[in-house]
């Protein structure tokens, strides 16, 4: 088993998917690295559960602070000549570190 950590944004909302009898909830991360952080790598977020996915689908979404830990693997192809490679992460547990945005207005507290 390889555990990694990333941070980053979520670069979309979170996509439901069913694989046979499980729900799946899928989205990406772009976590900044490089010289001085001017890259990007993208880390597809996998995660598996009903009660969780709708929960992240509820308080995160495209923008939002996020750091995830799991399993992490890479799926490697050829595309026209040329190596490819996507890291995966199985989401076993996260943080979020700032909370989707939303356009409802907050409630205003009575003054009495």
């Amino acid at each position: 088993m390889r555990t990694a950590t990333f941070i980053g944004t979520l670069g979309k909302e979170w996509d439901k998917k069913t694989v046979g009898d499980y729900t799946v909830w899928e989205n990406s991360l772009a976590v900044k690295c490089g010289k001085n952080n001017k890259e990007t790598m993208w880390v597809k977020l996998t995660q598996w559960g009903d009660k969780v996915g709708q929960t992240l689908e509820q308080y995160t979404g495209k923008g939002c602070k996020f750091a995830a830990t799991g399993d992490v693997d890479c799926r490697a192809w050829v595309k026209d000549g040329d190596a490819k490679c996507q890291i995966e992460l199985r989401v076993n547990s996260f943080d979020i570190v700032e909370f989707k945005k939303t356009d409802e207005p907050k409630e205003e507290e009575i003054p009495f």
